[in-house]
């Protein structure tokens, strides 16, 4: 399987988000009951975030529950990690080198990172923890990302991996959280699962693992590992590291400010919302939208708004040749009889930015020289329906050559699964009521809607939630191969020069160049409208005014609004 493949087979789940709304693991019935802070340390200085979910593991590579993923990026460290205006920076990684064919990647390790049991972070523990996700017998979520390509141990600080062909975004697939080999190896990856080590973690992350309970999380501060920091590696590439010195001071990665950090665990939005309004947790969101405006008016509160890569968009099915759809006037007047700022006040709070393309403004990628988005003029769209050769009968459009109106059954997912979904599926039928189109909405459960709908391609148009990824590659949403029943490309659209784009944009490592590709491949995006982008969604966090130093960038999953957690405080207050 190829680079392009595996993209392919990974970003045909992104699609499907609206699914992980449904299929998060409960959380416990009451809220937490609150541990005794470290030996030492006050309840006033541990940091306390309120998340929805549950702990079934802690393991890198099979933990999916929001709750695991926001543990997991405090516990562990991958190649590389966030940084700020849309980044990659090095973490384990100090540097790495791209051949001039962008296939080969070879990564320098620091030699002064350690797990939290002491033992030296090396080449070894990275080529472990791709070759246990490409193994046969692994049956987590993250293997695709790193299948067809392979990874080599140069010495105990070098790696190397080497692709079938260049894939300028391979650099965010490093931001993995590496596991380490010398707990592991030991255990076939089929036994992996039911291994204590998901409940007794041993990461080189900032924090380490202090207690675990049914309701709470309590990770504090990684400090000096037992036996001091770490001697130099030998010179010898292959030779055993050398065992740490006891005498040496501490040495290693930069150290959070936080003492401690308790994540709280609640069942629903609604829970983790009373416990913010009642000063139980420091920080807390993804909030429903009556508390979230009624808590961040609140003295002492403060919001903090991070762009996603979770795309709201209505794609309209294009796989019949026949469909009214396929001319690209028609779907730019349906777009444009949609209005938008309505649409993202009722569904997200205004906590949105519209876009006609899956591009994110946030993105270093965005062609910021392009169109201002369209704006709603239901008139204008009115005007296109009638050049395009459609006419009125009575009050709703007929396109020419049909025998009776347009009629569209708008498909989303139900209301109780993903109400902000819903919302927004309800405002574009009601704009495309309103331009003369006999539209009707009908929402299913959410395995029945990607299945049943989806997967199936016999929709007529649908409401759907994307999740485009930090790195825009929109080879699984847009490329032909995908544009089958059952492939990733929802709406089925099919372009020879669409192809093309997708893979200029998708193989040139040069940023310049690569820049420049996206910029082709933005104005074709905008010409031809392939689905119709409504918004991309604001992750809003609300903040006690203690916590200093969160800083927005764009985010793909919750988990990285830890990017830069070296950074928080808490603010002394005046009895501490």
């Amino acid at each position: 399987m190829n680079i392009r493949e595996r993209g392919i087979l990974a970003a045909a789940v992104l699609v499907l988000a609206v699914v992980a709304v449904a299929l998060i693991v409960s959380g416990p019935a009451a809220g937490p009951v609150v541990s005794p802070p470290p030996s030492g340390m006050t309840a006033e200085r541990i940091l306390r975030v309120g998340t929805v979910g549950s702990i079934s593991t802690l393991d890198p590579l099979y933990a999916v529950d929001p709750a695991e993923r926001d543990a997991i990026a405090l516990l562990f460290r991958g190649l590389t990690r966030l940084g700020p205006a849309g980044t990659i920076q090095p973490d384990l990684a100090k540097a790495w080198t791209i051949s001039k064919d962008g296939r080969t990647w070879t990564f320098d390790l620091r030699d002064d990172v350690r797990w939290h049991d002491g033992q030296p972070v090396t080449a070894d523990d990275v080529v472990f923890t791709i070759h246990s996700l490409q193994h046969p017998d692994y049956d987590g979520p993250y293997g695709n990302a790193f299948r067809g390509l392979t990874v080599e141990r140069v010495s105990p600080t070098q790696v190397r991996f080497v692709l079938q062909e260049p894939l300028a975004s391979f650099l965010t697939a490093t931001t993995q959280p590496i596991v380490p080999a010398h707990l592991l190896a030991a255990i076939p990856v089929a036994e992996r699962r039911a291994t204590a080590f998901g409940l007794q973690p041993v990461g080189s992350g900032p924090f380490r693992l202090a207690a675990l309970g049914d309701d709470e999380v309590l990770l504090e501060r990684a400090g000096p590992p037992p036996g001091g920091a770490p001697a130099s590696l030998p010179a010898d590439p292959f030779a055993t590291p050398a065992q740490p010195t006891p005498a040496a001071p501490q040495d290693g990665p930069q150290r959070p400010h936080l003492d401690a950090l308790a994540l709280e665990l609640y069942p629903d939005r609604t829970s983790l919302a009373d416990a913010l309004q009642a000063g139980q947790v420091d920080l807390a969101g993804d909030l429903p939208l009556e508390p979230t405006k009624r808590i961040a008016s609140q003295p002492g509160m403060r919001e903090i708004d991070y762009p996603t890569s979770h795309l709201t968009a209505a794609v309209l099915n294009l796989r019949d040749s026949k469909s009214p759809f396929r001319d690209p006037a028609v779907r730019r007047a349906l777009l444009q009889a949609i209005d938008r700022e309505g649409l993202v006040a009722a569904a997200s709070g205004g906590h949105g930015v519209i876009v006609d393309v899956p591009i994110a403004p946030s993105s270093p990628l965005y062609d910021a020289s392009a169109p201002a988005p369209m704006t709603h003029d239901q008139a204008a769209a009115a005007k296109a329906f009638k050049d395009a050769g459609w006419k009125k009968v009575g009050d709703s459009w007929q396109a020419s050559g049909d025998k009776e109106p347009l009629r569209i059954q708008v498909v989303t997912v139900e209301e109780a699964t993903n109400p902000e979904l819903y919302a927004a599926a309800e405002r574009v039928v009601a704009a495309w009521k309103d331009l003369g189109i006999k539209a009707t909405l009908k929402a299913y459960p959410p395995v029945e809607f990607v299945d049943g709908q989806l997967r199936s391609g016999e929709f007529d148009a649908a409401v759907v939630e994307m999740d485009l990824g930090l790195d825009p590659d929109l080879t699984a949403l847009l490329d032909s191969s995908q544009a089958a029943r059952g492939g990733s490309n929802l709406a089925g659209y099919q372009s020879a020069k669409m192809d093309g784009l997708l893979s200029a944009a998708r193989t040139a490592i040069d940023p310049t160049v690569r820049k420049a590709k996206f910029k082709d491949l933005q104005a074709e995006l905008l010409e031809r409208l392939p689905f119709l982008s409504l918004y991309l969604e604001d992750r809003v966090e609300l903040a006690d005014d203690r916590l200093q130093g969160p800083t927005p960038r764009q985010v793909s999953s919750a988990s990285d609004r830890f990017w830069d957690v070296l950074t928080w405080r808490l603010a002394e207050t005046p009895d501490q």
